[in-house]
């Protein structure tokens, strides 16, 4: 349910990834899991897999806890008996196998009473739970960061109100009996058709279990049935969550971030509002709390937000994650920070707290300093190539090497059954060879010595194309023959003239192709034997991946030149190694935006490698802190879906601290600073109105920056948020800020034809905010894509001459899906009576005013918006919410009424005979033959409704993002 009820309630009152190869563990034949959202490819882009990592160093032991395992053996309590058939004169009866049901009662309502729906023999399941135990990645007791002890007393955030009159009070009464009608109408349907399930479908009176099937709406629900004074309906769903078993899920992986909000929160927010009298409430949220600890069992403490939590999978040693999402990596604090509070266990603050600092140290390293990117690389990770195999010393001939060389990482042992190198996996970063005592190798062989072939008339040179593609550079041989044939390969030293390069190998791992085509059969010819040729002053380095991928290795050069010099020699390279910051992981960044590569050419040196270091190579891990996602798309940046709330906590847990840490005010304040100069913006539409929206910046890898428009229900906590910071900071001009934001939600709203705002669009801007008069021609150059804008290209309508009835001068428009046939040049056209329809050309619009006016009809757009995104309404309460913020802050009334017409509408709209529903499309009406009701109904509808003034003070509470109220500490004395 919308937050709402709050509006009128008043009295005169003034208060991961894993680390090796992760294998699913699919012990129980699971159900289809659902699929999550995921971020959206940008069109034309390829995906790009996430790079190899290498082993964490010496993890925990393995912890030797058997996993739990419950036989449930199904038996009705009530069998469900098999009617008997009936001879039938004129069809055949059914099987005997096919289960015949008696009862009158859906199949899931059989379901919730434990009774079976077929009957036979009797039904076993396995089912898994999750067992605490030993970490691999433990925080030592000393190390855990403790609660603060002292709370500040921040200034007064909810307004002192007037005393109510008699008429507004009995409006007041009226509107809030409508509401809490609504609450009882849902919760009606939940109960009787859904109960114990995660949602409720509406429409079609089923349900669904996308969270793990633990009840998220009765836990949503929880807090609000207690603040609308529903308590035989509180008191019965208490007892009901006493029965939930968070040890156990059907989900592969729990999302954490949606379990942390919903359930964590749900469980605290009603144990706090209804005075700590429910034991069970606490009792379980200790339960789940512990359980998703697990989740922060990492190298750098960084959690997994997909976690998966069976006894095989949490042996595992995990990473964080490569692109985390920034609001599910930032929106657990609130909730791990209270439940310390109340239990004292400082572990849990410590978790969250360690997150903090992770974004804190990487706020001014980011490509808009103050803010984070969408997606945030969590691994604690930049993975390098390092050579595996020694070193070659300058002019030497051979390869030798120092374990105690920083890049020479691993060395590994090779047999006499060893298989040949990987060339083309060494460069893309496989692991080719098993890890061995270094100690050993280096005793064994302290350096490699490989001889230049001589071949035999029957023996054929190397084929590096095919053993590249097999895995495999040499055929499988006797060896004792293949020594005396073959004494040994022989690669030297290059010595480069002034102007040469040692090999890049980075850029030829990116694909760039050094060597051009050669004539093989000459090659053959005049080299009976392998040689590379040295390098002139003028030569390129070899490209061996390139040349692997291209089928040619040697370039088709003057062939005198070839035989000239038969050595191919290659230089060491000036540094090998990593330097010692680099190795420490103290990798800071520094200078404008925090662009600064000194670490990246420092860790270039890694993968800048001559073809005898580039042997074999192992992924090698450089700690480092948060990341930019890795990959070529530009970082966003938005206070929309999926940043949100990582925003929106830095001045909750603020205020929930008690203002006892400074850290939350600066970073909170850094952030706003940047999206008031990139992101809000005053919207240009016809009555020019005086309101603000949230959009987004994407910044390429260049630091260029572009501004677009896109926002929605995601981006309109902003206006409250705004609000609450200006209160508890003293910031008074973000007040009139936030109530701009929060206008321009209302003012959406009320732009469409279900008085409802749709998920995401995108409107035309005023380019100077103060003095933003609206201009039709303007709106339509914003409005109109560049490639459906009239093209000035000169040319008369006579020159066009299959489009002089459909253009005008100079507008080209796409030929019709069919082929029109012309007469001949210099014949006439036969005279018909009759109208030919591929005759008949469609009319285009030729005016950019045209255009315009044709894509505000065909896609329903107010004024002032150039494109609805997603015109569902999917019960989404932040707009509403930031109004009965407003109101709480400022006590001025038409916020109520603001508040009041967009529930009017939503109920209308929404209301189906069960519940209420998600809606399809918002630019339509209820009347409209189109509209649909999508049967869709997220716990949050219950969770994120409101209360009596007496029971839920923002000088109290602080709400988390699900809106589950959290009682703030007292001050200390």
């Amino acid at each position: 349910m919308v937050v709402f009820f709050h509006f009128h309630s008043f009295s005169d009152t003034g208060s991961s990834f894993s680390v090796g190869d992760l294998t699913e563990f699919t012990a129980t034949p699971l159900e289809s899991v659902p699929q999550y959202e995921q971020q959206p490819m940008v069109p034309g882009e390829a995906s790009i897999p996430p790079p190899v990592i290498p082993p964490i160093e010496k993890p925990s032991p393995r912890p030797e806890v058997p996993a739990k395992e419950d036989k449930l053996e199904l038996k009705p309590e009530d069998p469900v008996e098999t009617p008997k058939s009936k001879p039938a004169e004129t069809s055949e009866q059914p099987p005997a196998s096919i289960p015949m049901l008696t009862s009158d009662k859906l199949p899931h309502q059989l379901a919730q009473e434990n009774r079976p729906i077929i009957t036979g023999n009797d039904a076993v399941l396995t089912i898994d739970h999750w067992v605490k135990s030993p970490e691999h990645f433990p925080v030592p007791e000393e190390q855990i960061f403790p609660l603060p002890k002292k709370y500040k007393k921040l200034p007064q955030i909810q307004a002192s109100f007037a005393k109510e009159l008699g008429s507004k009070r009995k409006v007041r009464l009226q509107r809030q009996k409508a509401v809490k009608d609504a609450m009882i109408h849902t919760w009606k349907g939940y109960r009787q058709n859904a109960w114990l399930h995660d949602e409720l479908l509406p429409v079609t009176r089923y349900f669904k279990d996308p969270f793990a099937g633990w009840g998220a709406t009765l836990v949503d629900a929880l807090d609000t049935l207690w603040i609308m004074g529903l308590e035989e309906e509180f008191l019965e769903a208490v007892e009901a969550v006493g029965k939930i078993d968070f040890t156990t899920t059907q989900l592969l992986k729990i999302p954490v971030f949606e379990t942390v909000i919903r359930y964590l929160g749900g469980l605290i927010g009603a144990y706090d509002v209804s005075g700590g009298k429910h034991q069970v409430l606490l009792d379980k949220a200790i339960e789940l709390g512990d359980m998703l600890y697990g989740v922060f069992d990492t190298p750098n403490r960084m959690p997994v937000l997909h976690w998966g939590w069976r006894p095989g999978q949490t042996a595992l040693t995990l990473r964080g994650e490569f692109g985390a999402v920034s609001a599910e990596l930032g929106s657990l604090t609130v909730e791990f920070t209270r439940l310390a509070q109340i239990t004292g266990n400082n572990s849990y603050f410590d978790a969250v707290q360690r997150i903090t600092d992770a974004l804190e140290e990487f706020q001014p390293r980011t490509n808009l300093p103050g803010m984070w990117p969408l997606n945030i690389d969590t691994s604690g990770c930049k993975v390098v190539q390092v050579p595996l195999d020694p070193l070659p010393q300058r002019g030497s001939g051979q390869m030798t090497g120092d374990a105690s060389d920083p890049i020479v990482h691993k060395h590994e042992k090779r047999q006499g059954t060893e298989q040949p190198i990987d060339w083309l996996g060494a460069v893309q970063g496989n692991r080719i060879m098993p890890e061995v005592d270094e100690s050993k190798q280096q005793q064994k062989k302290p350096a490699i010595t490989v001889e230049t072939p001589v071949y035999s008339e029957t023996e054929q040179p190397i084929d590096w194309l095919g053993a590249a593609q097999s895995k495999h550079i040499m055929p499988e041989v006797d060896e004792s023959k293949q020594q005396q044939k073959k004494p040994a390969i022989t690669v030297e030293t290059p010595v480069y003239s002034e102007t040469e390069q040692p090999i890049d190998w980075l850029s030829a791992a990116q694909g760039k192709h050094i060597m051009p085509e050669v004539d093989e059969s000459k090659q053959q010819q005049k080299k009976p034997a392998f040689t590379a040729p040295a390098h002139s002053e003028i030569e390129q380095s070899v490209d061996w991946l390139g040349a692997a991928q291209s089928g040619h290795i040697m370039p088709d050069e003057d062939e005198p030149k070839q035989q000239q010099k038969p050595t191919f020699t290659v230089e060491d390279p000036v540094h090998r190694g990593l330097t010692k910051e680099a190795q420490s992981g103290k990798i800071h960044k520094e200078g404008d935006g925090g662009k600064s590569d000194t670490i990246d050419r420092q860790l270039s040196l890694a993968v800048t490698t001559t073809v005898a270091e580039f042997v074999r190579t192992s992924p090698s891990c450089v700690p480092r802190g948060l990341a930019g996602p890795n990959s070529s798309r530009d970082e966003r940046f938005t206070l929309g879906g999926m940043a949100d709330s990582l925003y929106e906590y830095l001045i909750k847990e603020y205020i929930l601290l008690g203002g006892a840490s400074d850290q939350y005010k600066k970073m909170y304040e850094s952030s706003m600073e940047k999206a008031k100069k990139y992101l809000f913006f005053r919207p240009l539409a016809e009555g020019d109105p005086d309101v603000l929206l949230s959009g987004n910046v994407n910044v390429d890898k260049a630091g260029e920056i572009t501004f677009d428009t896109d926002s929605g229900h995601l981006s309109c906590f902003t206006g409250g948020m705004l609000a609450l910071g200006a209160r508890a900071l003293g910031h008074e001009a973000d007040l009139e800020i936030g109530a701009k934001l929060t206008d321009g939600c209302v003012w959406a709203y009320a732009s469409f034809e279900s008085g409802i705002m749709p998920e995401s669009f995108n409107t035309a801007y005023c380019k100077d905010p103060d003095n933003c008069k609206f201009s039709a021609t303007e709106y339509y150059e914003q409005l109109v894509p560049k490639y459906r804008r009239p093209k000035n290209t000169g040319l008369q309508p006579h020159q066009h001459a299959k489009r002089v009835d459909i253009a005008s001068p100079g507008y080209e428009v796409e030929e019709p899906g069919y082929e029109v046939e012309e007469p001949g040049y210099g014949v006439e056209e036969p005279e018909t009576t009759m109208i030919d329809p591929i005759r008949v050309q469609k009319k285009y619009p030729t005016t950019l005013k045209e255009i315009a006016e044709q894509i505000i009809d065909d896609d329903a757009l107010p004024t002032g918006f150039t494109k609805v995104t997603d015109k569902r309404y999917i019960l989404r309460p932040e707009a509403i919410e930031s109004v009965f913020i407003m109101y709480r802050v400022t006590a001025d009334t038409t916020w109520q009424d603001k508040g009041w017409r967009m529930w009017q509408n939503v109920e209308k709209a929404t209301r189906t005979p069960f519940a209420f529903s998600a809606i399809n499309d918002v630019t339509r009406s209820t009347s409209d033959p189109q509209f649909v009701q999508l049967d869709e109904m997220e716990s949050f509808w219950l969770a994120e409704t409101l209360n009596e003034p007496g029971l839920i003070s923002l000088d109290d509470y602080v709400l988390n993002t699900e809106a589950h109220p959290l009682r703030r500490p007292r001050p200390s004395s």
